[in-house]
Protein backbone atom coordinates (compact mmCIF):
# COMPACT_ATOMS: atom_id res chain seq x y z
CA UNK A 1 0.00 0.00 0.00
CA UNK A 2 1.51 3.75 -0.74
CA UNK A 3 0.41 6.23 1.35
CA UNK A 4 -0.04 8.42 -1.97
CA UNK A 5 -3.59 6.47 -2.75
CA UNK A 6 -4.82 7.74 -0.14
CA UNK A 7 -4.66 11.20 -0.91
CA UNK A 8 -7.97 12.36 -2.50
CA UNK A 9 -9.92 10.18 0.40
CA UNK A 10 -8.68 12.63 2.34
CA UNK A 11 -9.30 14.98 -0.31
CA UNK A 12 -12.65 14.75 -0.54
CA UNK A 13 -12.73 14.16 3.67
CA UNK A 14 -11.98 17.66 4.65
CA UNK A 15 -13.61 19.12 1.83
CA UNK A 16 -17.30 17.63 3.13
CA UNK A 17 -16.23 18.69 6.84
CA UNK A 18 -15.68 22.59 5.78
CA UNK A 19 -18.92 22.55 3.88
CA UNK A 20 -20.33 21.15 6.40
CA UNK A 21 -18.74 22.76 8.86
CA UNK A 22 -17.26 20.45 10.78
CA UNK A 23 -13.86 21.65 10.31
CA UNK A 24 -12.62 22.36 13.63
CA UNK A 25 -11.40 19.74 15.89
CA UNK A 26 -12.97 21.62 18.61
CA UNK A 27 -15.96 23.78 19.24
CA UNK A 28 -15.09 27.91 20.02
CA UNK A 29 -14.43 28.61 23.39
CA UNK A 30 -16.49 31.68 24.38
CA UNK A 31 -13.45 32.64 26.19
CA UNK A 32 -12.37 34.50 23.12
CA UNK A 33 -8.28 35.30 24.48
CA UNK A 34 -8.24 30.98 24.50
CA UNK A 35 -6.26 29.97 21.32
CA UNK A 36 -8.82 27.89 18.59
CA UNK A 37 -7.62 25.29 15.80
CA UNK A 38 -9.24 25.62 12.86
CA UNK A 39 -8.02 25.82 9.24
CA UNK A 40 -5.33 27.60 8.17
CA UNK A 41 -5.45 29.59 11.80
CA UNK A 42 -3.05 30.38 14.43
CA UNK A 43 0.44 31.18 12.83
CA UNK A 44 0.59 31.57 9.08
CA UNK A 45 1.27 28.40 7.57
CA UNK A 46 -0.27 26.76 10.12
CA UNK A 47 -2.23 23.97 8.33
CA UNK A 48 -4.96 22.01 10.10
CA UNK A 49 -5.88 18.17 8.40
CA UNK A 50 -7.14 14.83 9.21
CA UNK A 51 -7.50 16.11 13.01
CA UNK A 52 -3.99 17.33 13.76
CA UNK A 53 -2.42 20.40 13.71
CA UNK A 54 0.86 21.52 12.09
CA UNK A 55 2.49 24.39 13.43
CA UNK A 56 5.78 25.84 11.94
CA UNK A 57 8.23 26.41 14.43
CA UNK A 58 9.81 29.98 15.31
CA UNK A 59 12.60 31.46 16.78
CA UNK A 60 10.76 32.26 20.02
CA UNK A 61 9.65 27.93 19.93
CA UNK A 62 13.16 26.56 19.64
CA UNK A 63 13.78 26.01 23.15
CA UNK A 64 10.71 24.40 23.25
CA UNK A 65 10.98 21.95 20.15
CA UNK A 66 14.41 21.04 21.48
CA UNK A 67 12.80 20.02 25.34
CA UNK A 68 10.44 18.22 22.73
CA UNK A 69 13.38 16.30 20.88
CA UNK A 70 14.93 15.99 24.42
CA UNK A 71 11.63 13.50 25.62
CA UNK A 72 10.92 12.09 22.43
CA UNK A 73 14.57 11.00 21.99
CA UNK A 74 14.88 9.12 25.27
CA UNK A 75 11.83 7.37 24.28
CA UNK A 76 12.93 6.33 21.09
CA UNK A 77 16.43 5.17 20.98
CA UNK A 78 17.21 3.61 24.06
CA UNK A 79 16.51 -0.05 22.62
CA UNK A 80 18.49 1.20 19.51
CA UNK A 81 21.55 3.62 20.86
CA UNK A 82 23.53 3.88 23.67
CA UNK A 83 22.43 6.39 26.41
CA UNK A 84 25.58 8.44 25.47
CA UNK A 85 24.93 8.54 21.84
CA UNK A 86 21.46 10.10 22.39
CA UNK A 87 22.62 12.57 24.48
CA UNK A 88 25.73 13.37 22.17
CA UNK A 89 23.53 13.10 19.10
CA UNK A 90 20.53 15.53 20.73
CA UNK A 91 23.82 18.30 21.89
CA UNK A 92 24.64 17.81 18.08
CA UNK A 93 21.69 18.13 16.25
CA UNK A 94 18.86 18.81 18.39
CA UNK A 95 20.21 21.90 20.73
CA UNK A 96 18.33 25.56 20.13
CA UNK A 97 21.68 26.55 19.10
CA UNK A 98 22.02 23.36 16.34
CA UNK A 99 17.85 23.91 15.37
CA UNK A 100 18.82 27.67 14.76
CA UNK A 101 21.25 26.48 12.70
CA UNK A 102 19.55 24.88 10.87
CA UNK A 103 16.80 27.35 10.33
CA UNK A 104 19.65 29.02 8.46
CA UNK A 105 20.13 26.29 5.82
CA UNK A 106 16.38 25.97 4.98
CA UNK A 107 15.09 23.62 6.93
CA UNK A 108 11.31 23.87 8.45
CA UNK A 109 10.10 22.62 11.35
CA UNK A 110 6.03 21.32 12.24
CA UNK A 111 4.83 20.99 15.80
CA UNK A 112 2.20 18.31 15.43
CA UNK A 113 -0.97 18.78 17.98
CA UNK A 114 -3.94 17.54 18.80
CA UNK A 115 -6.52 19.16 20.94
CA UNK A 116 -4.09 21.70 21.80
CA UNK A 117 -0.89 19.75 22.51
CA UNK A 118 2.09 18.59 20.97
CA UNK A 119 1.89 15.32 20.39
CA UNK A 120 5.14 15.42 17.93
CA UNK A 121 7.40 17.24 15.05
CA UNK A 122 8.86 16.96 11.92
CA UNK A 123 11.58 18.71 10.18
CA UNK A 124 11.76 18.78 6.68
CA UNK A 125 14.63 20.49 4.22
CA UNK A 126 14.41 20.74 0.27
CA UNK A 127 17.25 19.96 -1.85
CA UNK A 128 18.67 19.72 -4.67
CA UNK A 129 17.46 17.80 -7.47
CA UNK A 130 13.87 18.55 -6.24
CA UNK A 131 14.53 16.29 -2.97
CA UNK A 132 12.54 16.65 0.16
CA UNK A 133 14.32 15.26 2.95
CA UNK A 134 12.38 14.15 5.93
CA UNK A 135 15.13 14.63 9.06
CA UNK A 136 12.85 14.36 11.69
CA UNK A 137 9.80 12.51 12.10
CA UNK A 138 8.67 11.84 15.64
CA UNK A 139 5.89 10.93 17.98
CA UNK A 140 5.76 10.24 21.46
CA UNK A 141 4.72 7.02 22.89
CA UNK A 142 1.22 8.00 23.97
CA UNK A 143 0.20 9.11 20.54
CA UNK A 144 1.57 6.17 18.33
CA UNK A 145 0.03 2.98 17.35
CA UNK A 146 -3.10 5.08 15.88
CA UNK A 147 -2.50 6.32 13.27
CA UNK A 148 -1.07 9.68 13.31
CA UNK A 149 2.27 8.45 12.09
CA UNK A 150 0.07 7.61 8.70
CA UNK A 151 -1.34 11.30 8.70
CA UNK A 152 1.85 12.83 9.64
CA UNK A 153 2.95 11.72 6.76
CA UNK A 154 0.14 12.52 4.49
CA UNK A 155 1.11 16.07 5.24
CA UNK A 156 4.89 15.39 4.79
CA UNK A 157 3.93 14.29 0.96
CA UNK A 158 1.59 16.71 0.34
CA UNK A 159 3.96 19.49 1.34
CA UNK A 160 6.18 17.95 -1.71
CA UNK A 161 3.70 17.74 -4.06
CA UNK A 162 2.24 21.47 -3.41
CA UNK A 163 6.04 22.20 -4.52
CA UNK A 164 6.24 20.07 -7.41
CA UNK A 165 8.91 17.52 -5.63
CA UNK A 166 10.31 14.51 -7.15
CA UNK A 167 10.66 12.49 -3.96
CA UNK A 168 11.13 12.73 -0.33
CA UNK A 169 13.71 10.68 1.59
CA UNK A 170 14.65 10.06 4.78
CA UNK A 171 17.11 8.03 7.21
CA UNK A 172 16.33 5.58 9.73
CA UNK A 173 18.69 3.43 12.09
CA UNK A 174 19.41 -0.27 11.01
CA UNK A 175 18.21 -1.45 13.77
CA UNK A 176 14.90 0.75 14.22
CA UNK A 177 12.74 -2.36 12.88
CA UNK A 178 9.20 -0.68 14.26
CA UNK A 179 10.11 2.56 11.89
CA UNK A 180 11.46 0.52 8.75
CA UNK A 181 8.20 -1.39 9.41
CA UNK A 182 6.16 1.16 8.69
CA UNK A 183 8.07 3.43 6.30
CA UNK A 184 7.44 -0.03 3.83
CA UNK A 185 4.20 -0.52 5.25
CA UNK A 186 3.69 2.98 3.35
CA UNK A 187 5.31 2.77 0.16
CA UNK A 188 8.54 4.05 0.84
CA UNK A 189 11.45 1.75 -0.22
CA UNK A 190 15.12 1.50 0.77
CA UNK A 191 17.66 2.58 -1.71
CA UNK A 192 20.70 2.08 -0.19
CA UNK A 193 22.63 1.67 3.59
CA UNK A 194 25.01 4.70 5.07
CA UNK A 195 27.24 4.91 7.46
CA UNK A 196 28.80 8.03 9.41
CA UNK A 197 30.82 9.02 11.68
CA UNK A 198 29.80 11.51 13.83
CA UNK A 199 32.39 12.20 16.44
CA UNK A 200 33.53 11.64 19.68
CA UNK A 201 33.30 7.64 18.84
CA UNK A 202 29.96 7.64 17.32
CA UNK A 203 28.35 6.29 14.26
CA UNK A 204 24.90 6.42 12.50
CA UNK A 205 24.22 3.65 10.90
CA UNK A 206 21.11 3.92 8.43
CA UNK A 207 19.29 2.96 6.03
CA UNK A 208 18.07 5.55 3.83
CA UNK A 209 14.52 5.37 2.42
CA UNK A 210 12.59 7.02 -0.48
CA UNK A 211 9.00 7.56 -1.97
CA UNK A 212 8.57 8.78 -5.31
CA UNK A 213 5.92 11.65 -5.34
CA UNK A 214 5.16 12.54 -9.56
Amino acid sequence: MSILKDFDRVERFIKARKRSGEAPAEPAPTDTTKTTYYYKEILPDSVYEDGLLYEPVTESTIPTLAAVADAVWHEAFPDIISEEQINYMLKKYQSPKAIARQFAEGFKYYFVKQNDQIIGYVGMQVQEDDILYLSKFYLLAPYRGVGNASRMMRFVCRYGIERNLKCVCLTTNRNNLRSQGFYEHIGFKKIFEEKTDIGEGFVMDDFIYQINLQ
